[in-house]
């Protein structure tokens, strides 16, 4: 760079000594291209060794540690590497290195100067005004950003804004409440500016904690609604703050802010429950709707940012526990429909994919990457003021309360997407339950929507189109390996069969799922025996009995119960010891058990034994490494619940001797 320095360029010398620099500070890279860590070796300037040695540091994180300079080569230059020998090869094995130098620091050492030969080497270099005044003013805004970003600054903002407040509380006048605003105005562009773009700051904290409790000040409404105006009218702001901030508690706390605002405004002014209506000309009424509007425009962002869906939807999630009125004018907009596009755009028409493309290849790419979990908390809760068995409506400007079901019907376009099938391995199934389902998107709210469809009262021609592919996408996944990715669909069906009025459906479902237990292998018998617990204890008041899935259940254990007393997992075979215990062998000696459940128990308890003999003969004895792996232990609730059942079965049936003894290290013993 000699060639291009103010010294050079002011030096007419041809015979200057040329500049020497020295290696002070190496930052290395680990990892690859796409991902790695950055870490650094810095020499001290300042101190030196017994040898008069720079002395030089590892700066990792937040640990520091001494550093020996002559290993740089090896560190920094990347390369081959080797180690070994091994003992198959008897030679050292080659690998490439994953840290190599990412960037070199160096200090000029030659020639040395004192500081007044540097001032006399210094040369001003004449330049323009107008350059000049460009100059002092670009370093004014370093100075001025430099400061903006000191937590002084926010201390000092957060300071105005509590004095203003105090000042208007004590002395409510004209010009109190306008320099209250103007104090709010202030704290509302720091906090966008400058405190939401830092991470854990005391000082951030202090300023939004502040804002929030003026906003809920019982003594006035106006800084929560200053507040909401400043949203409305700055939509750049509150973009940049709900989408596009960095953090995602500032994000999620900036999102219950508006909520706040909404609630303090809306009881004071006397909407206090969901019942009571909402004057359309009201203030809350104005002030809701653009807080909603401005809410509604930022739509077309979700398309560009991902991370922010969850505190998007929050607001609008909180808006729907407000009451029917808020409820009913969120189903006056194309929300409910608008949700559909963004969450399945992948398999609706190209029209539709046009609109949110970056959605469409990331779901195709990494749909996990989105969290849906509050977009489909909030479709849950919109779905709740719905009644499917309505006839549908043109769109939302023709959508009305039918009284007699406190609900409303479903759009034309909305039924079509709630409906919607495609083909999943030969068998068509509802598309909006099989991608929650299938992608574990939010458990709770698919199996609260599910318990919706089906416990509405409703004729059966109503769910024509939509029960079958429902049940198909949820036993999709009966038979996933490794097991325990099952478990969404499992807690899935509980709630179906706790609910679906058809028995042969219960009884297929309770069919397949004790079928599929006896393959598992060595995941999922904790999913499984949670789904078989969950139906001992439901109750489906569709059903006669109600209790028609514990019965099945029942029928069901010499399927499900012998993989599970013989699971891999200890815990796994001693809970499935207990639930037997209590469900099958205490209530033969209890007599408030009827008639026919003590039949279906007696029934499952003489085919048992005979099913547990068989799953270890076929399970054990027919693979070597099982058998090798067993041991006493893996048996234990095996041979317990075996000693309950009856035994006249074993003693009259000759082939179970043999049967016994072959079994591994002779363990399976009848006792």
């Amino acid at each position: 760079m000699r060639p291009y320095t103010i010294q050079c360029l002011s030096d007419l010398d041809p015979c200057t000594t040329p500049d020497v620099f020295q290696l002070a500070g190496v930052l290395v890279h680990n990892g690859t291209a796409e991902s790695g860590h950055y870490y650094s070796y810095i020499k001290d300037r300042h101190e030196f060794n017994e040898h008069n040695n720079s002395i030089w540091f590892e700066f990792n994180d937040s640990e520091v540690s001494s550093f020996d300079p002559s290993v740089i080569p090896h560190q920094c230059y990347g390369g081959t590497d080797f180690i070994g020998p091994s003992k198959e090869l008897g030679q050292p094995i080659a690998f490439q290195k994953s840290y190599s130098a990412y960037m070199l620091f160096y200090e000029r050492i030659k020639p040395l100067q004192t500081d007044e030969q540097k001032l006399s080497s210094l040369r001003k270099i004449p330049i323009a005004r107008d350059l000049a005044i460009d100059i002092l003013k670009d370093n004014e805004r370093s100075v001025r950003r430099y400061c903006l970003f000191d937590g002084s600054y926010l201390s000092f903002t957060t300071k105005i804004l509590r004095q203003s407040h105090t000042l208007r509380v004590d002395n409510s006048t004209p010009d109190t409440e306008l320099v209250e605003q103007q104090a709010l105005q202030l704290a509302l562009r720091t906090f966008e500016q400058i405190a939401s773009r830092i991470k854990d700051s005391r000082e951030a904290d202090d300023l939004f904690i502040t804002i929030r409790e003026l906003i809920q000040s019982r003594d006035s409404i106006a800084c929560a609604k200053g507040f909401l105006r400043w949203i409305c009218d700055n939509p750049e702001p509150y973009r940049l703050i709900l989408l596009r901030c960095p953090h995602q508690r500032i994000r999620e706390s900036f999102a219950n802010l508006v909520l706040t605002a909404l609630l303090h405004i809306r009881h004071k002014n006397h909407v206090t429950t969901e019942d009571e209506d909402m004057p359309p000309f009201s203030e809350y009424r104005r002030i809701f709707d653009d807080v909603l509007r401005a809410t509604l425009d930022l739509w077309e962002c979700l398309n560009h940012f991902f991370k922010p869906w969850d505190e998007y939807f929050l607001i609008f999630a909180g808006i729907t526990n407000f009451g029917k009125k808020e409820n009913e004018i969120l189903l006056r907009t194309p929300i409910l429909k608008r949700c559909f596009w963004l969450f399945m755009p992948e398999h609706l028409d190209r029209e539709v994919r046009g609109i949110h493309p970056n959605v469409v290849k990331l779901f195709e790419k990494n749909p996990k990457r989105i969290s849906c979990r509050v977009l489909l908390e909030f479709m849950g809760r919109l779905l709740e003021r719905i009644h499917i068995g309505l006839n549908s409506c043109k769109n939302e400007d023709y959508r009305t309360l039918a009284p007699e079901y406190d609900a409303y019907p479903l759009t034309h376009e909305e039924r079509d997407l709630l409906f919607l099938t495609i083909e999943r391995d030969g068998t068509l199934v509802n598309a909006f339950f099989f991608k929650q389902v299938f992608y574990s998107l939010n458990g709770p709210s698919t199996q609260g929507m599910i318990r919706k469809v089906l416990t509405l009262d409703q004729e059966p021609t109503i769910l024509l189109g939509l029960i079958d592919p429902l049940k198909a996408a949820l036993m999709n996944g009966i038979v996933l390996d490794p097991a325990n990715e099952a478990a969404p669909y499992l807690e899935a069906l509980v709630e179906y069969c706790s609910h679906i009025k058809y028995p042969a459906h219960v009884k297929e479902i309770v069919s397949r799922v004790a079928e599929e237990v006896g393959t598992i292998g060595m995941n999922g018998g904790a999913e499984h025996l949670r789904f078989f617990h969950h139906l001992l204890i439901s109750r489906n008041q569709k059903l006669k009995p109600p209790t028609f899935a514990t019965n099945r259940v029942i029928e069901a254990v010499p399927q499900w119960a012998p993989p599970l007393l013989c699971f891999p997992e200890t815990e796994v075979r001693e809970n499935t010891e207990h639930l037997l215990k209590e469900k099958l062998f205490q209530p033969r000696f209890e007599g408030n058990t009827s008639e026919g459940r003590r039949r279906i128990i007696e029934h499952a308890v003489e085919k048992l034994p005979e099913a547990c003999f068989r799953f270890a003969e076929d399970k054990f004895l027919k693979n070597k490494d099982l058998c090798a792996a067993a041991d006493e232990k893996t048996f234990d609730s095996l041979f317990r619940i075996l000693e309950l059942c009856p035994r006249n079965d074993v003693e009259e049936d000759p082939g179970y001797s043999s049967r016994i003894d072959g079994t591994p290290h002779g363990i399976l013993q009848y006792v």
